[in-house]
């Protein structure tokens, strides 16, 4: 996915994720590290609000790459990650979307660390998860 950032460097790469206390960073600055580290100067997306949603600035991120994906530490149920899928339909956009968050199932206990592990949300599922949709965006 870097080679291929490298080749396209037209693509929008949106990074996003807090960060817990046992954690030394958080997942969206993991990720942009990571890019960083591999030559790849990705377009930061920060959205000031979640409610009311404004796909705005996304929508004209995604009809320039045809791919997102948005990674949350909630449940999928009225997600921002669901919400912008409905909103982006609405407009007629049809990328490739993948949606990454706490599913709609029971969350056991333990550290933010641990959990985001388990659910494949920490800094470095992400950033697999990140490459498996440049590859495929």
């Amino acid at each position: 996915a870097c080679d291929y950032l490298a080749e396209n460097p037209d693509t929008i790469v949106i990074v996003s994720g807090a960060q817990g206390n046992d954690e030394h960073v958080s997942e969206a600055q993991g990720m942009y590290d990571y890019l960083v580290e591999q030559g790849i100067s990705p377009e930061i997306i920060k959205l000031n609000r979640i409610t009311p949603l404004d796909p705005g600035l996304v929508l004209s991120s995604v009809r320039r790459t045809g791919a997102l994906l948005v990674a949350e530490d909630c449940v999928e149920t009225g997600s921002v990650g669901v919400r912008l899928a409905a909103a982006l339909g609405r407009v007629g956009w049809r990328g490739r979307l993948v949606l990454c968050s706490c599913g709609n199932q029971f969350i056991p206990h333990g550290s933010v660390a641990e959990l985001k592990r388990s659910l494949g949300l920490d800094a470095e599922s992400l950033r697999k998860r990140s490459l498996e949709v440049l590859r495929h965006g």
